[in-house]
């Protein structure tokens, strides 16, 4: 299970919850079509939600986890999120620390992983993965029907915290922050 699961369940003591609607992650998109833009943090592992983006060239979403949080990336997963077509094919993995310099570190050129309705894939990212607190997907491309829209309602990162202001990030109530994004 990834850190977005983790947080879901309180750190595996509570009952799990959309991190989004929690207020433990904020995510952000250039437009939300179908469904809910928080879909993209679900991270229950049999949930089904339709849940997309407008079909414009680049869509994007974005997740940013608490501020003092930084996560060193090893892998990351993507479940589709419709129940039919329009899997994403074409897409970068970006990730910031301060959600405003991006680097790509994992580029998707006609990746037919996410096959079927809410289909899930991870994929490794590579050694040299810079720790961030801002994780954005962006459409580079076509998705299986050549439309522009993002159909994602899940996305997890597994990896490990790396960051020295993290004393006690275990702990609730220093990563519960719905307020700190006004």
């Amino acid at each position: 299970r990834g850190f977005f699961f983790f947080w879901a369940r309180g750190g595996g003591v509570e009952r799990w919850q959309n991190p989004a609607d929690a207020g433990i992650v904020k995510v952000q998109a250039c437009g939300w079509s179908k469904g809910r833009m928080n879909e993209v943090a679900n991270t229950y592992l049999h949930a089904k939600a339709d849940s997309w983006s407008q079909d414009a060239p680049g869509a994007w979403f974005s997740i940013s986890l608490p501020p003092t949080v930084l996560i060193e990336p090893t892998h990351y997963s993507i479940r589709h999120g419709y129940g039919g077509g329009a899997q994403m094919r074409n897409w970068d993995l970006q990730t910031s620390v301060d959600g405003e310099s991006w680097k790509t570190v994992r580029r998707h050129v006609k990746d037919a992983s996410l096959a079927g309705g809410y289909a899930v894939h991870t994929w490794p990212l590579s050694a040299n993965s810079h720790a961030a607190s801002h994780f954005k997907i962006v459409a580079t491309g076509g998705n299986s029907i050549d439309g522009k829209q993002l159909a994602c309602a899940g996305f997890e990162v597994y990896g490990r915290i790396v960051a020295p202001q993290c004393e006690g990030v275990l702990n609730p109530s220093h990563w519960l922050f719905a307020d700190s994004f006004g």
